[in-house]
């Protein structure tokens, strides 16, 4: 078990499974410190026009709803919930405020 302070990231899952990767390969012991650069690790991420969306699907899978759920909550039709996670449509500044509200996270994150 490593000894290191746990940084929350908002993700998709095959990320996550990467991100976990990176950090066994980059195991330290004791107060060496160590860092990797995620962009160079994970391409999509360079990308700001993508953080959105990654941030919308991490989010919605941190509270365990389906796309289907979180549309019903916000009152939209799924297909373009699942437009604004694939980064198809962008998320406006109203819309990134409901859904801070529903996802209980700052809206910033969603621009």
């Amino acid at each position: 078990m490593l000894g290191i302070k746990c940084v929350f990231l908002l993700c998709q899952e095959n990320t996550a499974d990467g991100i976990a990767k990176v950090l066994r390969e980059h195991e330290v012991s004791g107060n060496e410190v160590d860092s990797v650069v995620a962009e160079l690790e994970f391409p999509d991420l360079a990308d700001k026009g993508k953080r959105p969306a990654v941030a919308l699907r991490g989010a919605r899978q941190k509270e365990r709803l389906s796309q289907v759920e979180l549309a019903k909550k916000l009152h939209i039709n799924q297909s373009d919930l699942s437009k604004m996670e694939s980064g198809k449509r962008t998320i406006g500044k109203k819309m990134a405020k409901r859904l801070a509200d529903t996802l209980k996270i700052d809206y910033r994150v969603f621009l």
